[in-house]
Protein backbone atom coordinates (compact mmCIF):
# COMPACT_ATOMS: atom_id res chain seq x y z
CA UNK A 1 0.00 0.00 0.00
CA UNK A 2 1.64 3.68 -1.03
CA UNK A 3 1.70 6.32 1.96
CA UNK A 4 -0.22 9.38 1.24
CA UNK A 5 3.10 11.20 0.73
CA UNK A 6 5.13 8.50 -1.31
CA UNK A 7 5.66 9.44 -4.89
CA UNK A 8 3.16 8.12 -7.52
CA UNK A 9 4.88 5.51 -9.56
CA UNK A 10 6.13 6.33 -13.52
CA UNK A 11 3.78 4.13 -14.63
CA UNK A 12 0.88 5.52 -13.09
CA UNK A 13 2.09 8.89 -14.70
CA UNK A 14 2.62 7.47 -17.57
CA UNK A 15 -0.93 6.26 -18.04
CA UNK A 16 -2.64 9.01 -17.18
CA UNK A 17 -0.52 10.40 -19.89
CA UNK A 18 -1.78 8.64 -22.44
CA UNK A 19 -5.49 8.69 -21.88
CA UNK A 20 -5.50 12.34 -21.97
CA UNK A 21 -3.76 12.16 -25.45
CA UNK A 22 -6.48 9.44 -26.58
CA UNK A 23 -9.05 11.85 -25.01
CA UNK A 24 -8.11 14.60 -27.39
CA UNK A 25 -7.66 12.69 -30.22
CA UNK A 26 -11.02 11.76 -29.82
CA UNK A 27 -12.43 14.96 -29.53
CA UNK A 28 -10.35 16.38 -32.15
CA UNK A 29 -11.52 13.63 -34.86
CA UNK A 30 -14.92 12.84 -33.57
CA UNK A 31 -16.84 15.46 -32.17
CA UNK A 32 -14.75 18.66 -33.77
CA UNK A 33 -15.52 17.39 -37.15
CA UNK A 34 -19.29 17.03 -35.82
CA UNK A 35 -19.56 20.62 -34.81
CA UNK A 36 -17.27 21.52 -37.76
CA UNK A 37 -19.37 20.42 -40.79
CA UNK A 38 -22.71 21.62 -38.78
CA UNK A 39 -21.42 24.95 -38.93
CA UNK A 40 -20.72 24.52 -42.77
CA UNK A 41 -24.30 23.18 -43.22
CA UNK A 42 -25.90 26.31 -41.54
CA UNK A 43 -23.27 28.79 -43.30
CA UNK A 44 -21.23 27.83 -46.16
CA UNK A 45 -19.21 31.41 -45.92
CA UNK A 46 -17.95 30.50 -42.93
CA UNK A 47 -15.30 28.14 -44.55
CA UNK A 48 -13.45 31.05 -45.83
CA UNK A 49 -12.44 31.60 -42.26
CA UNK A 50 -10.66 28.32 -41.50
CA UNK A 51 -7.75 26.93 -42.28
CA UNK A 52 -7.06 24.43 -45.34
CA UNK A 53 -6.18 21.37 -42.68
CA UNK A 54 -9.40 22.18 -41.08
CA UNK A 55 -11.44 22.85 -44.07
CA UNK A 56 -10.28 19.38 -45.64
CA UNK A 57 -11.59 17.43 -42.58
CA UNK A 58 -14.20 18.74 -42.04
CA UNK A 59 -16.00 18.81 -45.74
CA UNK A 60 -14.86 15.05 -45.55
CA UNK A 61 -16.60 14.08 -42.90
CA UNK A 62 -20.03 16.07 -44.27
CA UNK A 63 -19.35 14.42 -47.57
CA UNK A 64 -18.86 10.97 -45.76
CA UNK A 65 -22.07 11.60 -43.68
CA UNK A 66 -24.41 13.05 -46.35
CA UNK A 67 -23.09 10.05 -48.83
CA UNK A 68 -24.63 7.40 -46.07
CA UNK A 69 -27.64 9.50 -46.09
CA UNK A 70 -28.48 9.34 -49.04
CA UNK A 71 -27.73 5.54 -49.74
CA UNK A 72 -29.74 4.52 -46.83
CA UNK A 73 -32.44 6.78 -48.67
CA UNK A 74 -31.74 4.58 -51.65
CA UNK A 75 -31.85 0.98 -50.20
CA UNK A 76 -35.38 0.03 -50.73
CA UNK A 77 -35.36 2.07 -54.28
CA UNK A 78 -34.72 -1.43 -57.05
CA UNK A 79 -32.80 -1.04 -60.14
CA UNK A 80 -32.44 -3.94 -62.25
CA UNK A 81 -30.03 -3.78 -65.56
CA UNK A 82 -31.77 -2.30 -68.58
CA UNK A 83 -31.12 -4.69 -72.19
CA UNK A 84 -28.82 -1.80 -74.14
CA UNK A 85 -30.78 -3.73 -76.99
CA UNK A 86 -34.08 -2.38 -78.30
CA UNK A 87 -35.97 -4.99 -79.58
CA UNK A 88 -36.67 -4.45 -83.45
CA UNK A 89 -40.26 -6.19 -83.18
CA UNK A 90 -42.51 -3.09 -83.79
CA UNK A 91 -45.43 -5.39 -81.58
CA UNK A 92 -42.82 -6.69 -79.10
CA UNK A 93 -43.85 -6.80 -75.79
CA UNK A 94 -42.13 -5.10 -72.37
CA UNK A 95 -41.27 -8.13 -69.80
CA UNK A 96 -40.57 -7.54 -66.46
CA UNK A 97 -39.36 -9.79 -63.82
CA UNK A 98 -39.99 -9.40 -60.48
CA UNK A 99 -38.68 -12.03 -58.48
CA UNK A 100 -36.46 -14.06 -57.52
CA UNK A 101 -34.39 -11.16 -59.43
CA UNK A 102 -35.15 -8.41 -60.56
CA UNK A 103 -35.03 -7.31 -64.20
CA UNK A 104 -36.10 -6.14 -67.02
CA UNK A 105 -35.85 -7.53 -70.67
CA UNK A 106 -35.66 -5.53 -74.12
CA UNK A 107 -37.03 -1.96 -73.98
CA UNK A 108 -39.68 -2.11 -77.09
CA UNK A 109 -39.22 1.18 -79.44
CA UNK A 110 -42.92 2.25 -77.92
CA UNK A 111 -42.32 1.46 -74.56
CA UNK A 112 -40.82 3.54 -71.60
CA UNK A 113 -38.33 2.01 -68.70
CA UNK A 114 -40.50 1.06 -65.48
CA UNK A 115 -39.50 1.17 -62.28
CA UNK A 116 -40.04 -1.72 -58.98
CA UNK A 117 -39.99 0.30 -55.82
CA UNK A 118 -39.74 -2.61 -53.19
CA UNK A 119 -40.66 0.14 -50.14
CA UNK A 120 -44.15 0.68 -51.64
CA UNK A 121 -44.14 -3.27 -52.76
CA UNK A 122 -44.93 -1.79 -56.27
CA UNK A 123 -44.10 -1.70 -59.95
CA UNK A 124 -44.84 1.54 -62.21
CA UNK A 125 -45.04 0.79 -66.09
CA UNK A 126 -45.43 4.08 -68.55
CA UNK A 127 -47.75 3.67 -70.91
CA UNK A 128 -46.75 6.43 -73.50
CA UNK A 129 -49.48 8.31 -75.33
CA UNK A 130 -51.02 7.65 -78.81
CA UNK A 131 -49.70 11.25 -79.76
CA UNK A 132 -46.20 9.83 -78.58
CA UNK A 133 -45.76 6.51 -80.27
CA UNK A 134 -48.58 6.51 -83.31
CA UNK A 135 -49.15 3.17 -83.93
CA UNK A 136 -50.83 1.49 -80.74
CA UNK A 137 -54.47 2.54 -79.51
CA UNK A 138 -54.86 -0.70 -76.51
CA UNK A 139 -52.55 -2.58 -74.14
CA UNK A 140 -53.19 -5.58 -72.61
CA UNK A 141 -51.05 -6.77 -69.34
CA UNK A 142 -50.38 -9.64 -68.10
CA UNK A 143 -49.40 -10.58 -64.34
CA UNK A 144 -47.73 -13.94 -63.45
CA UNK A 145 -47.70 -13.94 -59.26
CA UNK A 146 -48.24 -16.93 -56.97
CA UNK A 147 -51.50 -17.12 -55.45
CA UNK A 148 -51.76 -17.48 -51.73
CA UNK A 149 -55.81 -17.77 -51.70
CA UNK A 150 -55.06 -13.70 -50.40
CA UNK A 151 -56.44 -11.88 -53.16
CA UNK A 152 -53.28 -11.53 -54.82
CA UNK A 153 -52.16 -8.26 -56.25
CA UNK A 154 -53.95 -4.82 -57.00
CA UNK A 155 -53.39 -2.58 -59.98
CA UNK A 156 -53.81 1.07 -60.34
CA UNK A 157 -53.95 3.31 -63.04
CA UNK A 158 -53.70 7.24 -63.07
CA UNK A 159 -53.34 9.20 -66.09
CA UNK A 160 -51.44 12.11 -66.58
CA UNK A 161 -53.83 14.82 -65.55
CA UNK A 162 -54.44 12.83 -62.79
CA UNK A 163 -53.08 13.82 -59.23
CA UNK A 164 -53.24 10.59 -57.45
CA UNK A 165 -53.67 6.58 -58.49
CA UNK A 166 -57.46 5.26 -58.89
CA UNK A 167 -58.08 1.78 -57.89
CA UNK A 168 -58.34 -0.12 -61.87
CA UNK A 169 -58.83 -4.03 -59.88
CA UNK A 170 -58.96 -4.38 -56.39
CA UNK A 171 -57.05 -8.27 -56.46
CA UNK A 172 -56.08 -10.20 -58.94
CA UNK A 173 -56.11 -13.91 -57.28
CA UNK A 174 -58.52 -15.83 -55.41
CA UNK A 175 -59.96 -15.63 -51.58
CA UNK A 176 -59.32 -19.28 -50.40
CA UNK A 177 -57.13 -22.03 -50.38
CA UNK A 178 -53.82 -21.55 -52.00
CA UNK A 179 -54.28 -21.77 -55.61
CA UNK A 180 -50.24 -21.50 -56.68
CA UNK A 181 -48.87 -19.57 -59.47
CA UNK A 182 -51.59 -18.37 -61.47
CA UNK A 183 -51.95 -15.82 -64.72
CA UNK A 184 -54.25 -12.80 -64.98
CA UNK A 185 -54.39 -10.82 -67.91
CA UNK A 186 -56.53 -7.77 -68.26
CA UNK A 187 -56.67 -4.79 -70.93
CA UNK A 188 -55.59 -0.95 -70.46
CA UNK A 189 -58.34 1.31 -70.49
CA UNK A 190 -58.96 3.15 -73.56
CA UNK A 191 -58.34 6.78 -71.70
CA UNK A 192 -54.90 5.55 -70.41
CA UNK A 193 -53.64 4.33 -73.63
CA UNK A 194 -55.36 7.97 -75.84
CA UNK A 195 -53.56 10.19 -73.05
CA UNK A 196 -51.19 8.72 -71.66
CA UNK A 197 -49.97 7.83 -67.76
CA UNK A 198 -48.99 4.79 -65.87
CA UNK A 199 -50.28 1.25 -64.27
CA UNK A 200 -49.30 0.51 -61.12
CA UNK A 201 -49.18 -3.36 -59.70
CA UNK A 202 -49.04 -3.17 -56.15
CA UNK A 203 -48.86 -6.31 -53.61
CA UNK A 204 -48.27 -4.96 -50.25
CA UNK A 205 -46.05 -7.62 -48.07
CA UNK A 206 -46.31 -10.32 -50.54
CA UNK A 207 -44.36 -8.59 -53.02
CA UNK A 208 -41.95 -11.62 -53.42
CA UNK A 209 -45.01 -13.16 -54.52
CA UNK A 210 -45.23 -11.56 -57.78
CA UNK A 211 -43.53 -13.26 -60.62
CA UNK A 212 -43.45 -11.69 -64.02
CA UNK A 213 -45.21 -8.39 -65.71
CA UNK A 214 -46.17 -8.72 -69.56
CA UNK A 215 -47.21 -5.50 -71.24
CA UNK A 216 -48.33 -5.74 -74.91
CA UNK A 217 -49.91 -4.15 -77.77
Amino acid sequence: MLCRNSPLPPLFGLTVRLGSISLLFYLFTSIFPISLASSLERSPTSSQELSPTLLTISQKFLCDRQASSQSSQDTNLISPPLSTVESNDPWAPLKITVSPEPNIGPIPHWALPPHIDKESSSVEIPIPPLAEQTDIENFAITINFMDMGDGGPLIEKQSKNEAFPTLLYSGLGINGPALGMNSRTITIPNDLAMDGGKIIVRHVGRFEQLNSITLRP
